[in-house]
């Protein structure tokens, strides 16, 4: 517990006290886009939900906040704003509506809160929270200012504590990759959900308990 991999513990350490290491850290980072860095109108959709968990439900909103991004999480973003009583919830997605990621029920959810949504168009440049996007598709761009920038443009997994393989390396039912390593859960391929992430914990197990010497698992 309380233990940071990397930094008070190598993974190498783990690697020689453990018969197996599994591994399974999830996609915990968010990703950012080069121009929004350092920018301090940004925040990522992961930090903005641990936040308002983290505030059980008084977490304070500005009043209009653009989003960026069209997957789930985006979704679960624009909604809870929404729920906290922001007034002017904008989000900006590149896909257009007929290839969105997000699910058409996340979707509908967010349409009935009174989200507006913007399909097809990708940030082209930004002036601190000032925002400017092309269409993907047609001569077009639009211009947006808002009190807070959202981004919502995917995740990635903590790997500074030496993961032997990049994430995107990690096949679906590869789960022993290295030596006396497995990974599990998101870092694997395929889908994101709970049910997969228990499929994946459960056969990772499994392989790890033929690797001890355990009885061949169907």
């Amino acid at each position: 517990y309380n233990t940071e991999i990397g930094k008070d513990r190598t993974f190498e350490d783990l690697k020689e006290k453990f018969n197996a290491v599994l591994v399974a850290v999830g996609y915990s980072k968010a990703k950012c886009l080069p121009m929004f860095e350092k920018n301090p109108y940004v925040i990522s959709a992961i930090d903005f939900l641990h936040n308002v968990k983290a505030d059980q439900g008084s977490h304070d909103v500005k009043n209009n906040v653009l989003v960026i991004g069209g997957g789930d999480v985006a979704m679960d973003v624009v909604t809870t704003l929404k729920k906290l009583g922001c007034e002017h919830v904008t989000d900006v997605v590149y896909e257009e509506l007929s290839e969105f990621l997000a699910s058409e029920k996340e979707l509908a959810g967010a349409r009935e809160a009174g989200v507006t949504i913007i399909d097809g168009y990708v940030p082209d440049a930004v002036n601190g929270n000032v925002v400017t996007f092309k269409a993907r598709h047609i001569d077009a761009t639009y211009t947006l200012t808002a009190d807070q920038i959202i981004l919502a443009v995917g995740q990635k997994p903590d790997q500074t504590f030496g993961l032997p393989m990049e994430a995107n390396e990690v096949k679906e039912d590869n789960y022993h990759v290295d030596g006396n390593v497995f990974v599990a859960g998101d870092i694997t391929k395929g889908d994101k959900t709970v049910v997969w992430a228990v499929k994946k914990g459960k056969e990772a197990a499994c392989a790890i308990d033929s690797y001890l010497g355990g009885k061949d698992h169907d």
